[in-house]
């Protein structure tokens, strides 16, 4: 039992159900601590992007836009989709690595 007479399983199901109805403090918090930025500046990059991955131009399933940012500044860059989120990161943000992988799709279709 924790503290208020509840099992531990009561406990998490009250804080899942506390997560879900305070879901926007909850993003808020998630971004300023991951990001520097708040739930307001990710929501003006989506209208600026127009709800779009600012690669593909995929308009995002059930998942939202997934915050991209530079792993060694942690300036965010905009929002992208989850694949290409993943992408970037599988190329170590690495702009020689991704127009290396352009020439070699390009060559290979020829």
């Amino acid at each position: 039992m924790w503290k208020g007479g509840k099992t531990p399983e009561q406990k998490a199901e009250y804080l899942r159900e506390w997560r879900r109805k305070n879901e926007s403090y909850v993003r808020d918090r998630e971004y300023q601590k991951r990001f520097g930025i708040t739930l307001k500046e990710y929501e003006r990059l989506i209208a600026k992007q127009e709800g779009v991955c600012a690669i593909c131009h995929a308009v995002p399933g059930r998942r939202r836009l997934e915050v991209d940012h530079c792993h060694s500044t942690g300036r965010v860059r905009g929002l992208l989709c989850e694949v290409c989120n993943r992408a970037i990161g599988l190329f170590e943000d690495d702009p020689t690595l991704l127009m290396s992988a352009v020439r070699y799709l390009e060559n290979a279709s020829r």
